[in-house]
């Protein structure tokens, strides 16, 4: 096969790290070795990068992309430090250090508003949505969520627009708005099947099964969990395999298969233990499946070890699981103290997570949306009122009137210009602008002088009518 341009490889990049593609990436990285420039060279760091964070390695992507900021830094490159600082806050959110991830994010954005870099900025707020979500801050997910939507739609990037989507889905279905969780997560599987989108793809196949979880409908949530466990495995996507693997070894203990559960969750034990989060709630289900078989003890150590994890990096969705978990040992071994305290953090982290304050903030969310929504198809329809009726009749139809005037008589004036197809074809398309301005200008100097109503234009004609009979003998039909 010919050996690809450099320009071929940096597109090749761009598309292959949208849709996670590990293979292609590796073969990108190997073509660059052709090419002995600085361009080259730092490219050949982001693929690496790209290459060790889509397996699952973080802490060499962390440490590559620290690289990576250095050399961009020397470059004077503001571009690529802002998305490298806003990379390295996605990758101690994968870490599990939301502290750092919100205040890398919050600094990458930063630098992309300055500069003007629209879609960097919005892939920064989807991602700066990720870190309120994981720490139970619903009604600025979704600001940022639909912030970052707005503007992945306005530049097209269609590959973020599916991600953001799906990401939407999350938090209605951790506010238990299922209809609305399985509708965003449908509209963007089918926009990643669409566009080749292999991660995203399985990402959401597997959370549409953790809607049905949440819903009990354990069937589809099987059927949806498996086709992202195989295609995860097929991909290489270690992360999403790990997390979605613990999600079957759950859905088995919700269905009574013990022993598939614990089979599951040993066999892949080792991949677990690659990322922080996924390590800690697959100790939470190790917990849950103790609580089943009535080992209290096994439960409780486990437990204090999740709620020690969750609570060192603010996952406050895992915080609230381990003291619901933490209440039903209790209440499995009798112990009634135990049991009210660890209901009331319960009871009240989960207020908090889906309490009427985050209620309220998404109910205002959704309403300032209705209403911007509300006011674009106000102003497209104003648009095309005053380009087809004259401003005072469109006025009248805004302010909601019934226009239904009538004149007793009535002249109207229609010009053309004649031979303008054999003129216009002698001259170029600003001299046809330039003409038909000058003409049109007259016109409209002429009719504003005898109170005539210009109606509009059209192509090389004008059209426009008078009344001549007294205003007073004007009546509405």
């Amino acid at each position: 096969m010919e050996a690809r341009t450099f320009d071929e490889i940096v597109e090749a990049y761009r598309h292959a790290r949208a849709k996670h593609d590990i293979t292609e990436l590796i073969a990108l990285k190997a073509d660059l070795g052709a090419y002995d420039t600085l361009e080259a060279r730092t490219l050949s760091k982001s693929i690496e990068s790209a290459i060790y964070f889509n397996t699952g390695d973080y802490r060499s992507s962390l440490t590559t992309l620290f690289e990576l900021l250095e050399m961009y830094t020397d470059q004077g490159n503001l571009k690529g430090v802002s998305g490298v600082t806003s990379e390295i806050g996605t990758t101690y959110w994968r870490l599990g250090d939301y502290g750092l991830a919100l205040e890398f994010l919050l600094r990458g954005f930063a630098v992309q508003e300055e500069i003007g870099n629209h879609e960097g900025a919005a892939a920064t707020l989807n991602n700066i949505g990720i870190i309120y979500q994981q720490t139970g801050d619903y009604g600025n997910a979704l600001e940022y969520y639909y912030n970052a939507l707005e503007l992945h739609q306005r530049y097209g990037n269609r590959h973020h627009e599916a991600n953001t989507i799906g990401n939407i889905g999350s938090v209605y279905s951790r506010l238990s708005d299922f209809n609305a969780a399985l509708d965003f997560k449908q509209r963007a599987l089918e926009l990643q099947h669409e566009l080749g989108d292999r991660a995203g793809e399985s990402n959401n196949l597997g959370g549409i099964g953790s809607v049905y979880m949440a819903m009990k409908q354990f069937d589809d949530a099987e059927n949806y969990t498996r086709r992202s466990l195989a295609l995860s495995s097929e991909s290489g996507l270690n992360y999403i395999h790990a997390s979605y693997s613990v999600q079957l070894a759950e859905l088995f203990i919700s269905t009574q298969r013990l022993s598939e559960a614990r089979l599951q969750l040993d066999e892949h034990s080792e991949l677990y233990n690659q990322f922080t989060d996924v390590h800690t709630k697959a100790l939470a289900v190790r917990a849950r499946m103790c609580i089943e078989e009535h080992k209290y003890d096994d439960a409780r150590n486990l437990l204090l070890q999740v709620l020690e994890e969750a609570t060192a990096r603010n996952d406050r969705g895992v915080v609230v699981t381990a003291y619901e978990y933490l209440r039903d040992v209790a209440k499995g071994q009798s112990d009634l103290e135990s049991y009210i305290f660890y209901n009331e953090q319960y009871q009240n982290i989960s207020s908090e997570l889906r309490g009427a304050e985050t209620t309220r903030r998404v109910a205002i969310l959704e309403k300032e949306r209705e209403i911007e929504a509300q006011r674009r198809i106000q102003e497209r329809e104003r648009s095309i009122l005053y380009g087809a009726l004259p401003q005072h009749i469109a006025e009248r139809l805004i302010k909601g009137e019934e226009v239904a005037d009538h004149y007793d008589e009535a002249s109207v004036i229609f010009v053309d210009i004649v031979g303008f197809t054999t003129i216009s074809s002698t001259l170029t398309s600003q001299q046809v602008t330039t003409l038909l301005d000058a003409v049109f200008g007259i016109c409209d100097e002429v009719c504003q002088r005898n109170n005539i109503m210009k109606i509009k234009t059209i192509g090389d004609s004008y059209l426009a009518f008078t009344e001549t009979a007294n205003s007073d003998q004007r009546v509405a039909n």
